[in-house]
Order: structure tokens, then C-alpha cells, then sequence
């Protein structure tokens, strides 16, 4: 059971990720799928459930069904992929703490000014 529960977020990350693409089942299948389940079967292998909406069937919500696709990329490639996200994520990181270093030392200005300012006014 643990062994599926990651196994399923293994999946959704890559997936995420943009490592596997979902290739959406045609209409005929989704209505399928849908008849098995409502008889209280269980999904083929490698078909997966997805509920586009608020999550409740009742309220107008869409549930679809897909497979994963195949990533026609070595592993090479993929490596050199997760590398450049790894970047693009270290650079936002940078840019945001740069930015509050930026606001820390205006504070601490703008704190000094204001202290100089009510010391010099105290002794007027």
C-alpha cells in the first residue's frame, strides 16, 4: 500500500515535471472507464482518473481519463532538463532574496534617519 502511494506521487511530480506527458482517453473510453467504475470494477493498468473542476460530479465537474505517454528523451537529456529547472529555481530564489536584503537595508536606513530626526527634535 505505501508502495502505491508513492509510486502515484512519483507519477504526479513527473508529470509535473513535464518527464511524462498524459494522453487524455477518447470519449468512448472515458464513458467506459466511467461504467466500470460506477459497477465497481477497477481501471486497466496504467489508466488513471482525473476530476476537472470543483471535485464533486454532482456539481457540473468533468472526470477524464488518461494513459501515460511515452518521453522520447535519453537519460542524458533528461539529466541536463532537471539541471536547468534546478537553475531557473535557484535564480528566482537569488532574485527574491536580493530583493529583501534590498528592503532590510532600506529599513535600516530609513530607521536611523527617523531616529536622527526625533533625537535632534528632542533637543530642540
Amino acid at each position: 500500500m505505501k508502495k502505491e502511494k508513492f509510486l502515484m506521487k512519483l507519477l504526479k511530480k513527473r508529470i509535473a515535471w513535464d518527464l511524462i506527458e498524459k494522453e487524455y482517453c477518447t470519449k468512448e473510453e472515458n464513458e467506459k472507464f466511467s461504467e466500470i467504475l460506477k459497477n465497481g470494477g477497477e481501471l486497466p493498468d496504467g489508466v488513471y482518473k482525473e476530476t476537472i473542476g470543483s471535485g464533486y460530479e454532482e456539481s457540473g465537474s468533468e472526470t477524464k481519463y488518461y494513459r501515460n505517454g511515452a518521453l522520447e528523451a535519453s537519460q542524458e537529456e533528461i539529466f541536463e532538463y532537471l539541471m536547468y529547472k534546478q537553475l531557473s529555481v535557484l535564480d528566482s530564489i537569488r532574485s527574491c532574496l536580493i530583493f529583501f536584503v534590498v528592503l532590510a537595508v532600506l529599513g535600516i536606513i530609513g530607521g536611523a534617519i527617523l531616529g536622527i530626526v526625533s533625537c535632534n527634535m528632542l533637543k530642540a
